[in-house]
């Protein structure tokens, strides 16, 4: 699995209740995550007619989200794993970006995820990006969904 990102500060040190959820509740917080990268992808794609596997992250990464399993998200890593195989991305079709939001899907823990997903925003909004993800831890924990990003 990529591991590439690094940042400062892990969410579960700037929300302490990330340590407290249940399995339940970290798996809503891993989906909202996986959906916040997405977004963001989804905003850098090139137009229909230039793509060539851009969107393809983010297909696979929905894929998991329609059926969040073990075992699809084990395939949906395999597949993106494949897709870097050589080095590049798929001979370097693509930017690897556009498979962050599958590295949120088969992150290790919730601090990589929600790395993984911050790192999707631009730069400039990425401080709004953690804070949207505190933002849903707390929701989550109170037994709601995440605020709209």
């Amino acid at each position: 699995m990529k591991e590439f990102v690094s940042g400062p500060l892990k969410l579960s040190q700037a929300e302490p209740l990330v340590n407290r959820l249940t399995a339940q509740q970290q798996l809503h917080l891993r989906q909202a995550l996986v959906r916040q990268a997405i977004r963001h992808v989804t905003k850098a794609l090139p137009p229909e007619t230039l793509d060539e596997g851009h969107s393809l992250g983010c297909r696979w990464a929905a894929r998991w989200l329609d059926c969040p399993t073990e075992e699809v998200a084990r395939d949906v890593c395999t597949w993106a794993a494949g897709e870097c195989w050589d080095g590049g991305v798929r001979y370097f079709d693509y930017p690897e970006y556009f498979l962050a939001p599958v590295w949120v899907v088969g992150a290790t823990d919730l601090d990589a995820a929600a790395r993984f997903a911050a790192e999707t925003a631009p730069a400039s909004e990425r401080g709004a990006a953690v804070g949207w993800q505190i933002a849903a831890v707390r929701a989550i924990a109170r037994g709601q969904g995440p605020p709209p990003e």
